[in-house]
């Protein structure tokens, strides 16, 4: 089993493991104080499931090739909402992502095609900020490479760092190809369209058909 898969399996088993844990706090907790907390409890609970329904959904679009509907995923959290941080982060680098791979042209949840170019540098900018090389995992080179190559920033060094995940067959969807289809020519372009399809599977048509690059 290639790691991406593995990578995927352990994220959504992470995703369960805190739900279920902030389940069964949130159950003690409510066990404990009186009725007039119980329903701030709740009411956090919640927002907390929310969060993660938007996190889950937000991935099974994105993995689909469908970043417009992976925006639509998002809901506001109010700034009394409690979440779990770990949680919170992982909402917003994939919602960073979800900017980057329709490339800045985003207000809130919705997309905007004609939104001014200094608009649109300043989502991406934004999205890079979030989407820092934190650690070097796959998912955290593949997206940070992404949203440089979106700003054209460390082109070289973005590309590169892509190129070593496909040489070792750790590219965590088919997103990370699409990059180098975008920024390569000739047979390598050819090569990396190839795994692209391959690893979108019935989603190639929407992830992998880009414009070919000038030479």
């Amino acid at each position: 089993m290639k790691l991406n898969q593995q990578l995927d399996r352990l994220d959504a088993r992470f995703l369960s493991m805190i739900r279920s844990v902030t389940i069964f706090v949130a159950t003690v907790l409510v066990a404990a104080v009186p009725s007039a907390a119980n329903a701030c409890l709740n009411e956090t609970l919640r927002s907390e499931n929310q969060v993660i329904r938007d996190v889950q959904q937000a991935e099974r679009h994105l993995s689909q090739g469908r970043p417009e509907r992976a925006l639509r995923a998002f809901h506001d959290i109010g700034l009394d909402d409690q979440i779990n941080p770990f949680i919170e982060a992982r909402r917003a680098r994939l919602y960073a992502v979800t900017v980057v791979r329709l490339d800045g042209h985003v207000r809130g949840r919705r997309v905007v095609r004609n939104l001014p170019e200094s608009e649109r540098i300043e989502r991406l900018t934004n999205a890079l900020a979030v989407l820092w090389l934190e650690h070097d995992t796959p998912e955290h080179v593949q997206w940070n490479a992404e949203a440089r190559l979106a700003l054209g920033r460390e082109v070289p060094e973005a590309i590169a760092a892509l190129e070593r995940l496909a040489h070792d067959d750790l590219m965590v969807d088919a997103y990370g190809y699409r990059a180098l289809v975008l920024h390569t020519t000739g047979s390598v372009r050819a090569a990396f369209l190839a795994r692209c399809e391959r690893l979108a599977g019935t989603a190639a048509p929407r992830i992998c058909r880009v414009p070919v690059a000038s030479a």
